[in-house]
């Protein structure tokens, strides 16, 4: 008799309870991740075809594109390799000419090699100052981008001045710059050079690697890019 009860159940009340929250889940979920590869490939591919004009157009999207999908990726052609530097550059006031140069992130690596493999100090300096030279790249990004849509077809060295200029009178990121200063100087110490009475200047490179099998820049112009420069300042 209770088999004859339960197999004359609707079928509809025999079906657990419950599902419909993760019905929407699923749903909600699967929308979300069509949009972003749906905003991933129209942006890739609009910097690809149309970079100029996508980052003029749309800056607050390109940098927030660069800044979570950061890569090199172009159509039918070789990814761009590039060692980044950052140099700090400490001259004399009286003789401009006298000048001493020192490459933080090439003086931080040789550190972390030397310590290894109880390199923690180093390799933490090394994070901060990997994130301290990423926040100046976006922020020149971001400068050069609405220098462009303000003011269109000027020299390259036009952006990279006026962006740079921008940058370092934005009280909102001076902390930054002021950690750089203060490790510049802690490196000229360590090396027995004098930072007294003199003045800096800072100024992040990147070197492009060309393809071994390629005797041609990978850049127009050449195999260096200036990132940012700033302006002498005393110590």
């Amino acid at each position: 008799m209770q088999n004859d009860f339960w197999l004359c159940l609707p079928l509809n009340e025999m079906k657990p309870t419950g599902t419909t929250s993760y019905s929407i889940a699923y749903k909600w979920l699967s929308g979300c991740v069509v949009l972003a590869a749906v905003y991933y490939w129209l942006m890739t591919l609009g910097l690809v075809f149309f970079g100029g004009k996508v980052s003029s157009a749309a800056p607050r999207q390109t940098l927030l594109y660069r800044t979570f999908c950061r890569q090199n990726w172009r159509l039918f052609a070789v990814t761009k390799l590039y060692n980044r530097q950052m140099n700090f550059i400490v001259r004399d006031k009286q003789n401009p000419a006298k000048a001493d140069t020192v490459d933080i992130v090439q003086y931080l690596l040789a550190e972390k090699r030397s310590y290894a493999p109880f390199n923690n100090y180093e390799d933490a300096l090394d994070r901060i100052l990997y994130l301290e030279m990423n926040d100046l790249e976006i922020l020149m990004g971001r400068s050069k981008a609405v220098l462009i849509k303000q003011f269109p077809n000027k020299a390259a060295g036009f952006y990279l001045q006026q962006a740079a200029a921008q940058v370092e009178a934005d009280s909102l990121h001076q902390q930054s710059i002021h950690n750089i200063v203060a490790f510049g100087k802690y490196v000229m110490q360590e090396k027995g050079l004098d930072t007294t009475g003199k003045e800096y200047q800072i100024n992040i490179v990147h070197k492009y690697i060309p393809p071994s099998n390629s005797k041609e820049p990978t850049v127009r112009g050449g195999d260096e890019q200036v990132i940012f420069v700033s302006t002498y300042k005393p110590l």
